[in-house]
């Protein structure tokens, strides 16, 4: 039996398939480029030579995708099926008169050569099983994913528009629609397809600061810990993984995640304005990435809010400052704790009541009430103790660069440098109410 090699050569999820010339053997037919094994090669190193010397590219060579056995009038060969990435060179065709790059699901369209056909049958399954290999790689780390075709944005722009017109709106609500979001798809190396959403699950960290002579415990709620490296971090874990399947992905520029993590069905609102998903409660982040990846159009999700908030208002009841309101579903947002302790600078205004501050920044009140949150509640990952030197130092403020080392790694680690403007004021705010 004959050893032979296809290649399998993605761009923009598609794959090349390419045309016998006439004059050649099998003119007319549809194969993946590749040829013959010789004496002494690998299955890398004939496709390497083929492809060079049939299309004029130089290549790298990953892993097997398949396999097929077929017996022709001449003999019986076994094509391995490799997939292929194009290092440098134009593709130029020098025993074929004609290329495509077609869909995995349109391959079955063409006349392939018998030996071809199981390849391209197994090359159409894998694409429908993107999502669930996309989840799989990510539930080992307690994640989870969705894909969304990106004519969503058409509705999520409507939503917005109409929530203008029907809601009273404060200044910064109206800012945030009518200038933060960026509609339009980028210019990529790729056509897009898709809208990956991935779903992250979130630690949280217990902060504990050295205080005239006591130990204050203060939380950092979940994500904060994580917040400006976790986009770029999933990013860089999401690229070989869709690479090994011949697809990409890019972050998307800055859109309302959980709007769309609601509409496509991925996430629900609860009361107090967070999204929730199913497993993971609302200790996660959304990640939203463009991707190659074919999708179906569906019917955007009708029920944004989780059904149980209609008859239940315990985060409005815990509400430290009266944002989370009874009367709709819309956060009064500049009364709420995290709009007010993030940025630094200003003192809190006067009708804040001293005992609401609990955190370094952030409010989870009412996510710790929240009876959504109870099977997904869970103890901080990390406990941290600052010595009574260290928290002087940053209850006085000043530039990280003159803090000492080991609490200079520790703010950086714990992703406390973006926020540290309004540290001093936060922790004087939770030490003052102190008994």
């Amino acid at each position: 039996m004959q050893d032979v090699t296809a290649a399998i050569i993605y761009n923009n999820g598609k794959i090349l398939i390419t045309r016998r010339a006439p004059g050649e053997k099998h003119a007319g037919w549809w194969e993946f480029p590749g040829g013959k094994i010789e004496a002494g090669e690998t299955p890398e190193m004939c496709l390497q030579r083929e492809l060079m010397e049939e299309l004029a590219v130089d290549t790298v060579i990953f892993e097997q995708l398949a396999e097929s056995i077929f017996e022709y009038q001449t003999g019986a060969i076994r094509l391995l099926a490799y997939r292929v990435e194009i290092i440098t060179g134009e593709l130029t065709l020098r025993v074929h008169d004609h290329l495509e790059w077609a869909e995995p699901s349109e391959l079955a369209g063409f006349n392939l050569l018998p030996a071809d056909r199981p390849i391209a049958e197994k090359l159409a399954g894998r694409q429908n099983q993107m999502l669930p290999y996309i989840q799989k790689a990510l539930a080992e780390q307690g994640h989870t994913a969705s894909l969304v075709h990106p004519d969503i944005l058409d509705v999520l722009q409507e939503d917005l528009r109409n929530l203008q017109k029907e809601q009273e709106l404060n200044d910064f609500q109206n800012r945030l629609i009518d200038t933060r979001y960026e509609w339009k798809l980028p210019e990529v190396d790729f056509e897009i397809r898709s809208i990956l959403l991935v779903g992250k699950k979130n630690t949280m960290t217990q902060l504990k600061f050295g205080y005239k002579g006591r130990e204050i415990p203060v939380i950092m709620p979940p994500g904060y810990n994580e917040y400006f490296a976790a986009p770029d971090n999933m990013e860089h874990f999401l690229r070989p993984l869709l690479a090994a399947k011949g697809h990409k992905c890019r972050t998307t520029p800055m859109l309302p995640n959980k709007l769309l993590a609601a509409r496509s069905g991925f996430a629900k609102y609860g009361r107090n304005n967070i999204a929730y998903i199913d497993g993971m409660g609302s200790f996660c982040q959304i990640f939203l990435y463009y991707t190659d990846i074919p999708v179906d159009k569906k019917l955007p999700a009708e029920h944004l809010t989780m059904a149980k908030c209609a008859s239940c208002t315990a985060c409005a009841g815990i509400c430290p400052t009266g944002a989370i309101r009874r009367d709709r579903f819309l956060l009064d947002c500049k009364k709420c704790l995290t709009y007010l302790n993030e940025p630094g600078g200003s003192p809190f205004p006067d009708w804040v009541n001293p005992q609401a501050h609990h955190a370094i920044y952030g409010c989870i009140r009412c996510q710790e009430i929240c009876p959504a949150n109870r099977s997904n509640f869970k103890k901080p990952v990390e406990e941290v103790v600052f010595s009574e030197e260290e928290t002087e130092i940053l209850l006085q403020g000043g530039p990280i660069d003159a803090f000492p080392e080991r609490l200079q790694k520790e703010i950086r680690r714990l992703n406390i440098e973006g926020y540290l403007p309004a540290v001093p004021r936060n922790l004087q705010a939770i030490f003052d109410r102190q008994p």
